[in-house]
């Protein structure tokens, strides 16, 4: 029995664990920062932070299913969808990122030139 045919309960708890056992380090990289010691607590929190995105995100792929049986995380996750959509459709349209990808185009094709 894999991940994905969990009951949305046990999904939830193995998806806010890996969430809650890193927040003593976050708050340790904290301290650290506080008594000077800036790079290991940067450090710290950075690398707390990759952790936790690389393991948060496998573990969604794996229990959306069942993690949107909760109605409150359906809502929550549509609600997050629609406004990073609408984030992502903004920004695309603004004219730095259009000269960005324009120059990315001109980049791209001079390579295959070469």
């Amino acid at each position: 029995m894999g991940l994905e045919a969990a009951r949305p309960s046990l999904a939830l708890a193995l998806f806010l664990i890996p969430a809650i056992v890193l927040l003593p380090f976050k708050f340790g990289a904290l301290w650290l920062i506080a008594n000077g010691q800036k790079f290991i607590g940067i450090g710290v929190i950075l690398l707390a932070k990759l952790v936790s995105t690389a393991l948060l995100g496998r573990l969604f792929h794996l229990t959306e299913r069942q993690l949107i049986a909760f109605p409150w995380f359906a809502k929550s996750y549509a609600w997050w969808r629609s406004t990073k959509d609408r984030i992502v459709t903004r920004v695309k349209a603004s004219a730095a990122w259009q000269t960005a990808a324009e120059l990315g185009r001109s980049v791209k094709s001079w390579f295959k030139k070469t």
